[in-house]
């Protein structure tokens, strides 16, 4: 003996899932697009901090436990303690990464940035020829049997709910 549990869903639920899916991918790959439109450069700024991702990660944690614990004390209101504590853990972070693990040696090879190298010129990029976006829309006939295979299937389904 089983179970069976039926659920009646409205047809038009369906109809506005499809065009909040199909707005919020389109969202996406515009963002996408965007990003790799304009923030395909490099420059001196860039070239440091990323030197910095993997030391600022191990560092992170441990430093925003210490501040954490000192800031949580206080009688402040949690949004202000929450901006503190960023604030204070970020000023911390940077300042111990420039001032021990870039400056001393043996901790860059500590925090995995090598023993005693010196960041590398950031490497220049050729201008890349901008191809006009195409896109390959699909012809009258095929939008016509999509739709007519999406209301048969949503029949099908509205018929199988009903049983």
């Amino acid at each position: 003996m089983h179970l069976v549990l039926r659920f009646y869903v409205h047809p038009a639920f369906y109809e506005a899932v499809d065009l909040r899916l199909l707005a919020a991918w389109g969202w996406i790959v515009g963002l996408l697009w965007l990003g790799g439109r304009f923030l395909n450069f490099t420059n001196r700024f860039l070239a440091h901090v990323t030197k910095m991702v993997l030391p600022f990660y191990m560092l992170q944690q441990t430093v925003i436990i210490i501040v954490a614990y000192f800031v949580v004390q206080t009688g402040l209101a949690i949004p202000f303690k929450f901006g503190i504590t960023v604030a204070i853990s970020f000023a911390a972070i940077v300042a111990v990464y420039e001032l021990v693990v870039s400056r001393i040696g043996p901790m860059g090879f500590l925090f995995g940035m090598g023993i005693g190298r010196k960041a590398a010129a950031p490497e220049r990029r050729r201008a890349v020829a901008r191809v006009p976006l195409r896109l390959a829309l699909p012809s009258p006939v095929e939008v016509r049997e999509t739709l007519r295979l999406i209301a048969l299937s949503r029949r099908q389904l509205s018929a199988s709910m009903l049983r």
